[in-house]
């Protein structure tokens, strides 16, 4: 990926497997990368530095999906893509504002191939 400067993706899952996958996976690709594994934190990361897309999984153990959706939302317009094993999770992650949703398990070339298209359109 030849950017001059990388693309910036938080991601925020609680599973620290998935959560270092995906971290390893988009920093080979060339993303700066920076990672937490509950919404609070997540939240407050997206408040101190600007990223470019938001990758969240919906089951977390401090805030429940939709909340953390709306919150992401009320603090900025930045790309998101939900994450989740619950199909009726995803189904409300596509009303509640998430740009893209994928089931668990993740493929990853096909979110990153979302990745690239949702950064494409800012």
């Amino acid at each position: 990926m030849n950017r001059e400067i990388a693309q910036r993706i938080l991601i925020i899952e609680a599973d620290p497997d998935v959560r270092e996958m995906l971290r390893d996976y988009l920093k080979i690709k060339g993303y700066t990368v920076d990672c937490t594994g509950n919404g609070a934190d997540g939240i407050s990361m997206h408040i101190e530095k600007s990223f470019d897309l938001i990758i969240t999984n919906l089951m977390l153990s401090d805030v429940e999906g939709s909340e953390i959706l709306v919150k992401l939302r009320q603090l900025s317009d930045t790309k998101i893509i939900a994450t989740s094993c619950l199909v009726g999770g995803l189904e409300m992650a596509g009303r509640m504002g998430a740009d893209r949703t994928f089931a668990m398990p993740l493929n990853v070339r096909e979110l990153e191939q979302a990745a690239v298209e949702l950064l494409a359109e800012k």
